[in-house]
């Protein structure tokens, strides 16, 4: 922007609309989330575009397999465009991006080598002690974009923000990576997100690059799952390329080529297909939500009803869930509310608001803009 640069905001992601703007408006540089780029493969209206217009195109905000970075880069190619994807690490605390690929080279898996002046560091977790290169560890950061502090919240700022022998102050990202020879950073996992099965550390993001590698896979989820003996199974969420059905030799196919890739503890012990998965309002798929998917699933087979993903009813929560929340709180704020009066001209507000922006939806226009001003406004 500072450059004079024009910034086309896109408010509510949608593949259709989205591969429409970059044929429209020609951007030379787009920046996305790894299930954007994934979109964007399936798009038929993408077919036989030109995108030699394309300069930089950056991957960031979660991971980003090397499958997928493979199959991207062949899509670019096919389209005409001169650049790779090329991805990048960072977080809110260091003000976004902090590390990137750089251009025309990259080392599979790995997510780049850090911004001038910003320093890298692999500890072992729960520590400030450095690891040796190769060793995976905590992901730690220091340089002059790291937070100050989080406001009113001295004990998790001390958490974060660590002093180390070298007497900087360092930030612990809570991510797992390592860092070889040259400098190379790679991710791993978030910490939270490893899984633990019969006493051994399993990362969802390794095996999502195993399965994401099948020809018949497009995208794929893997979480743990409670389970009495082994503490943890590992459950794989799988979606399929266009043009492929689901059935038991699919799942019998993928199982075996998992066999040949994967360590026997690390094996999923199922695979579930879905048409798509779900996603956070930025792009990035919600593993809470996948989550929640496995437990319905658990619930149906319990009560021997349908609760299913594809069940109607778990359809309309998903699609007018928002509507749902907006009554259920607007009620509450006007029942709360000192005045009542004021707290019904919020409820009226929060309804009317609503309302235009699903009839926008329906009518096929765009009222994400909308959702965003309303969704800070109904929080004040």
């Amino acid at each position: 922007l500072v450059g004079g640069a024009t910034c086309i905001l896109v408010p509510q992601f949608n593949v259709k609309t989205y591969a429409e703007l970059l044929k429209k408006k020609k951007p030379h540089i787009i920046p996305g989330v790894p299930t954007l780029f994934e979109a964007l493969l399936r798009a038929d209206n993408l077919e036989g575009a030109d995108l030699s217009f394309l300069k930089g195109v950056f991957c960031g905000g979660d991971s980003l397999s090397i499958e997928l970075k493979k199959k991207v880069d062949d899509f670019l190619t096919a389209h005409n465009a001169a650049v790779q994807i090329r991805q990048g690490y960072g977080l809110t605390e260091c003000v976004t991006a902090s590390c990137l690929t750089p251009k025309d080279y990259h080392r599979p898996g790995s997510i780049g080598v850090p911004f001038p002046d910003t320093y890298y560091q692999i500890c072992r977790p729960g520590t400030t002690e450095e690891v040796d290169a190769n060793v995976e560890g905590e992901i730690c950061l220091t340089g002059p974009s790291v937070m100050l502090e989080y406001v009113d919240n001295p004990e998790e700022t001390a958490n974060t923000l660590r002093r180390h022998a070298d007497n900087r102050l360092w930030l612990h990202t809570g991510d797992l990576g390592k860092m070889d020879e040259d400098g190379f950073v790679y991710f791993s996992q978030r910490i939270k997100r490893m899984i633990v099965t019969s006493g051994y550390n399993v990362y969802p993001g390794q095996l999502e690059n195993v399965i994401d590698g099948h020809e018949k896979v497009l995208l794929s989820c893997v979480i743990g799952v409670k389970d009495p003996y082994k503490m943890q199974r590992v459950k794989a969420f799988v979606v399929l390329k266009p043009g492929i059905e689901p059935s038991e030799e699919v799942r019998a196919e993928l199982m075996a080529y998992c066999k040949e890739h994967i360590a026997k503890y690390a094996m999923p012990t199922e695979i579930e297909f879905r048409a798509e998965l779900p996603t956070t309002l930025v792009g990035k798929v919600a593993i809470l939500a996948v989550i929640v998917i496995h437990l319905l699933f658990d619930l149906e087979y319990f009560l021997g009803i349908s609760l299913g993903y594809e069940n109607p009813v778990f359809q309309f929560v998903k699609q007018y869930g928002g509507v749902v929340f907006v009554v259920l709180s607007g009620t509450c704020v006007t029942l709360g509310s000192r005045s009542v009066r004021r707290g019904l001209i919020v409820f009226g507000c929060a309804m009317a608001v609503t309302l235009v922006t699903y009839g926008m939806v329906w009518l096929g226009l765009d009222g994400g803009s909308i959702v965003v001003k309303f969704g800070v406004l109904h929080l004040l």
